[in-house]
Order: structure tokens, then C-alpha cells, then sequence
């Protein structure tokens, strides 16, 4: 139970506030390329705690993926110059406890079924944040149709059945690979807003897609024995 807490409070109520306000005093870029920090973090842990080998493919490969986030989402651009200090302390904490999110599931991935940890850990992060409905309860009540049906939309697919594969997955890859793996998560992002949105890709950002692929690539690459 004091793990389920643990995710509840910091792997889900915590890290949604402080990335709220980390997209809200910087960017968003800036808030998404300091998020996926985190396989950092899950690495050293994985390296210290679980005497994991990282091994200098993982290492590459973290450079390489972290290095396409950052073209991708176009990090390169000149808000970071005037960026939030605040922000970027909130960006660095969200990193961080995601890779408690991470870790924790991981761990309790061996004990609990995928509902299991999807109703605990966002109930109990739901219970958290409830006292922070009281200061906007006149707000919420105005939402119009659409955006609760946007709200609905974001709850069912991202949330629900997102973290679902995600837990199922976590069992079966090691920390620090499967950390680094989910950096993938903006090359979708990105592909949606090409197909769906109409936007257009600069050279740098297919720079960047290139660079995660060739980190997942180099990841899970194994030569051929004999």
C-alpha cells in the first residue's frame, strides 16, 4: 500500500501539477524536451539500485534519442533564451517524478494487474488532487459541451488505455531501455499533427526523428550470434 501511495501522490498528482506549470511559465516545448529527461534519472537508479549494466549502447542510445526530441519538438528555437528559471526548476521536477512513476510501476508491475495499478495510482492521485477543484468549481461548470467532450477524449485514449500498454509493457523491458524506448512518444505526436493538423516538417525536426529512430535502433539491436 505505501508504494500504490507513493505512485498515487508523486508519480501522478505531483508530476501532472508541476508539468502544468512548468508548459505554463516556460513552454511547451520547453516543458516536453525537459520531461524526457527522465531516462537519465531511471538509468541512474536502474545502474545504482538495481545493478543494471549500462552498457555504452544504452548510453549512445540515450544521447541519440534525447538529441532527436530536442530537433523534433524545434528546442533549438530562441524561447529558451528568456526561459522561466521557476519553469525550468518545475520542468526538471516533472522529469523526476516521472522516472518515480516509472520506477515504482515497474516494480509493482510483478504483484498487481495492469487495472490494478491504473485505478489505485490515478485514484489515489485523483483523491489528491481534489481539494484543487474547490478554487475553480465555478469554472469547471462552465466548460462548454466541447471541450468536455475533448476532456473525455484525452481521458479514454491517452490516459486510460495509454497507461494501460504502458504498464503491460514495463513487465516485460528493463528500466533504463524501456525508459529510453518511450521517447518515441513525440515522433507520434509529430506524425499526428503532419496528418491530422496539416502542419509540415523542417529538415531539423526529420533530423530529429532520425536521430531517436537510429537511438531505438542501436537499443535493442542485437548482432546475429556465430
Amino acid at each position: 500500500m505505501p508504494r500504490l501511495l507513493i505512485l498515487g501522490i508523486f508519480g501522478v498528482a505531483l508530476q501532472r501539477i508541476s508539468y502544468f506549470y512548468a508548459v505554463d511559465l516556460t513552454t511547451a516545448t520547453i516543458a516536453a524536451v525537459l520531461f524526457y529527461t527522465y531516462p537519465v534519472f531511471v538509468s541512474l537508479y536502474a545502474a545504482l539500485f538495481r545493478k543494471e549494466r549500462i552498457t555504452p549502447s544504452i548510453v549512445v542510445a540515450m544521447i541519440l534519442a534525447f538529441s532527436g526530441v530536442v530537433f523534433t519538438v524545434k528546442a533549438y528555437q530562441a524561447s529558451w533564451l528568456s526561459a522561466n528559471l521557476l519553469g525550468l526548476v518545475f520542468g526538471m521536477l516533472t522529469s523526476l517524478l516521472f522516472a518515480v512513476y516509472f520506477l515504482v510501476t515497474r516494480k509493482l508491475r510483478d504483484s498487481y494487474t495492469n487495472w490494478t495499478l491504473l485505478v489505485f495510482g490515478d485514484g489515489i492521485g485523483a483523491v489528491a488532487l481534489a481539494p484543487l477543484l474547490c478554487f475553480s468549481v465555478s469554472e469547471i461548470i462552465s466548460y462548454p459541451q466541447p471541450l468536455w467532450m475533448l476532456i473525455l477524449v484525452i481521458a479514454l485514449f491517452p490516459s486510460l488505455i495509454g497507461y494501460l500498454i504502458f504498464s503491460f509493457a514495463l513487465r516485460y523491458v528493463e528500466p533504463s531501455r524501456g525508459s529510453i524506448l518511450s521517447v518515441i512518444e513525440p515522433l507520434s505526436a509529430a506524425a499526428f499533427s503532419v496528418a491530422v493538423l496539416g502542419e509540415t516538417f523542417e529538415p531539423l525536426q526529420l533530423a530529429g526523428v532520425v536521430l531517436v529512430l537510429a537511438g531505438v535502433t542501436i537499443l535493442f539491436y542485437k548482432p546475429k550470434q556465430g
